[in-house]
């Protein structure tokens, strides 16, 4: 609600440093004074909320006098302010769009040539989308080494994609329950179709003005044990996983599920978008059990020593020669302890 004699100047920050400009362009300066945010706000004057649903104007409320917003005067309305936004600022408009975009897909704290080139994009196709998503996509910097592995999982993203990985279809675990545990999470509050408020969940936001990264709040010391928790509640039982997730059936969706190495490597893979040899995987000294005079398969000898280390891992005490013998629900426990130990003690499990 915003009226003549009384403009909400809220609506009209967030318009302007939210959603369009931010607050200073790419320079330094200032994108607009408090009297432009005031001009503003006059100008948004008029609209009401009808039936909780219905947005509508109303002309006995709005401002009809003159305003000057970035040093142009007219009797200006909301088509008014958003023409002016971008005929005024339009490359503080495409920067942000251009750091937003590269927030959400690429990195938390994008590169300014990045983001510079990606705002070229943006004004050179009249700020549509589809060129700018088709730029982004297939340009070096978004497959580049520098930033692979630089975005941090929010708690949807975490808890979604564990499931999907794991094969926990929508009825395989109770909805409510999971909404519950992510709206109670302190420190992360991302309930989905509920942002805490119109800037939404900080950990998709940008840097702020001091270059704090949004996801941090998500991965402070409480926050961060609420979700160690959670990932190790989906992959076993809990209030929102009542029947954990069948571990013969991951499995078997496995290349070769007769071979423990092979299986331990696709599902590290599945869980760590980073390569392999780059995460923080432990190195096991100790032999494998059973009989040592068994061969090992043969490959194993000029694999990365992590293949055999997360062989490791999944086997426990079990000789690597037992593993295809295995009946399901004994194949099904390693595998549990070993996704836990992946989602709970890998870091890089958290990124993508």
């Amino acid at each position: 609600l915003n009226f003549n004699w009384a403009p909400n100047q809220n609506y009209a920050r967030e318009l302007l440093e939210l959603f369009t400009m931010g607050t200073h362009d790419e320079v330094g300066a200032p994108n607009y004074t408090e009297h432009d945010v005031v001009e503003a706000s006059r100008a948004l004057t008029g609209w009401k909320l009808r039936d909780e649903l219905i947005v509508y104007h109303d002309g006995w409320t709005f401002d009809k006098d003159a305003k000057t917003l970035f040093g142009r005067t007219g009797p200006w309305g909301y088509d008014d302010v958003v023409r002016l936004i971008f005929e005024e600022r339009t490359r503080s408009v495409a920067r942000l769009v251009a750091r937003k975009l590269l927030a959400f897909y690429v990195t938390h704290t994008p590169d300014a040539r990045a983001e510079s080139d990606l705002a070229d994009v943006l004004l050179a196709h009249d700020f549509a989308l589809r060129p700018a998503y088709e730029a982004l996509f297939a340009s070096a910097y978004f497959f580049s080494a520098d930033v692979r592995g630089s975005l941090v999982k929010g708690p949807i993203e975490l808890y979604t994609g564990l499931l999907a990985t794991l094969g926990v279809g929508p009825g395989g675990f109770d909805a409510y329950r999971l909404r519950e545990r992510l709206k109670h999470h302190s420190g992360t509050g991302q309930v989905y179709f509920d942002a805490p408020d119109v800037a939404g969940w900080r950990g998709h936001n940008p840097p702020t003005a001091t270059g704090r990264p949004g996801y941090l709040a998500w991965y402070e010391s409480d926050s961060f044990g609420q979700m160690w928790d959670g990932v190790s509640g989906l992959v076993n039982a809990s209030e929102v996983m009542p029947v954990p997730f069948d571990a013969a059936a991951l499995v078997r969706s496995t290349p070769d599920p007769a071979d423990p190495f092979a299986v331990a490597r696709t599902l590290a893979e599945r869980l760590i978008a980073l390569p392999l040899g780059e995460a923080s995987l432990p190195l096991i000294d100790a032999p494998f059990a059973g009989n040592a005079a068994v061969p090992l398969p043969a490959y194993l000898g000029a694999a990365p020593r992590h293949v055999s280390d997360l062989g490791k891992l999944l086997l426990g005490p079990i000789p690597p020669y037992e593993w295809a013998r295995l009946p399901d629900a004994a194949r099904a426990y390693r595998v549990r302890a070993y996704v836990t130990f992946l989602v709970t003690q890998v870091p890089e499990h958290f990124m993508f």
